[in-house]
């Protein structure tokens, strides 16, 4: 299996839980047709040469991490919620010679359980935490679960992801934002989360002073609304901003990266103005770098075209969210979507 030039990658289910999943119809690409049972067929992965592939587990349920303990086996977290309003349990399984699958501990109705890693006898799973807020969760070998910390800021759009130790020895993770682009809108009231908490905002990770700019929509949370809504950005859904109003930073926040001691104990803010920082990785020589989710062109503020980023994070650093996408103003036309206006900063000044 590590023969050079040769590595075994590895196919862990039918359904992947993505940082922007979304069960409606595809507005674009997408469109072919699937008549279930799905059969996996390692001849139809294309891959580069040296490469091969083969199935090691199917028939699972929404997967979101794969782990090795120091033995090799490997582990496989079940998210137990995906977008659309879809629950399940969240689950750290082990995956038996054979494809079997050991159940090593399962959460509560809190998901999605979005990412996994292991240290010294010991998982750590971040809890995305639709219902009750997020969590970092330690899970020892037998299934003991104790939460390290918890009320993570995680009942939007946008959850508690990718724990991953770093060389220091702390536990590093991500938190996405509240809403797509800094406003709550009507399209947070479709994923589901505005109708359980309709108080819940973006938190900046510093104090920021904002431009003033609001948003009017309608009011799905009161049908007999015929005027509708105001919104500004980093405020409940309802309330207008004002030029120079100052929002106050804390942690936990928002959009950010943040760690914390393995033992538990306070968090530090690492970097932030992320909309989504799904994946964390530290490379060999303890650089850390992040996968973001870029912006989707939907709700109050759609932004058209937003890339997904791959970041080498400099700790103390803003990266741009909610008014730049991979370094780019979102002011420029690249990014207006057809019939809406052109979206505008947020922030009256920004960091950095």
């Amino acid at each position: 299996m590590n023969k050079p030039g040769s590595y075994l990658l590895t196919i862990f289910g039918v359904v992947v839980l993505c940082g922007c999943y979304n069960l409606r119809p595809s507005s674009g690409g997408g469109q072919a047709r699937f008549a279930p049972p799905r059969q996996i067929n390692p001849a139809d992965v294309a891959l580069p040469a040296g490469y091969r592939i083969a199935p090691v587990a199917t028939g699972l349920t929404f997967p979101t991490g794969v782990v090795l303990d120091d033995d090799g086996r490997v582990y496989v977290v079940e998210s137990g919620y995906s977008y659309g309003e879809v629950w399940t349990t969240p689950r750290l399984l082990r995956i038996e010679p054979g494809g079997a699958t050991t159940v090593i501990a399962s959460g509560t109705r809190n998901g999605p359980w979005t990412g996994v890693t292991f240290q010294q006898g010991k998982f750590f799973i971040a809890e995305g935490g639709e219902l009750e807020g997020g969590r970092i969760l330690r899970i020892s070998l037998d299934g003991a679960i104790t939460a390290l910390v918890t009320n993570l800021p995680s009942f939007g759009d946008h959850h508690s992801d990718g724990p991953v130790i770093g060389p220091d020895g702390w536990l590093y993770f991500g938190q996405g934002t509240a809403s797509n682009a800094g406003v709550v809108g009507e399209d947070n009231a479709q994923f589901g989360w505005l109708k359980r908490f309709p108080a819940f905002h973006d938190i900046p990770g510093q104090d920021i002073v904002l431009s003033g700019q609001n948003f009017r929509s309608a009011n799905p949370l009161d049908a007999r609304d015929r005027n509708g809504v105001v919104t500004g950005a980093f405020l409940p859904f309802g309330t207008a901003s004002t030029p120079g109003e100052v929002i106050h930073g804390s942690l936990p926040c928002s959009g950010a990266i943040m760690r914390m001691r393995t033992e538990g104990g306070p968090l530090e803010l690492v970097a932030w103005g992320f909309r989504n920082p799904f994946g964390l990785a530290f490379s060999p020589s303890g650089q850390l770098f992040v996968s973001e989710n870029g912006f989707d062109e939907r709700g109050s503020r759609p932004v058209w075209g937003a890339p997904d980023v791959l970041w080498r994070v400099k700790p103390g650093i803003w990266y741009g969210w909610p008014d730049y996408s991979a370094g780019m103003p979102l002011n420029q036309h690249r990014f207006k979507s057809d019939g809406k206006p052109q979206p505008q900063m947020l922030l009256a000044a920004h960091p950095n």
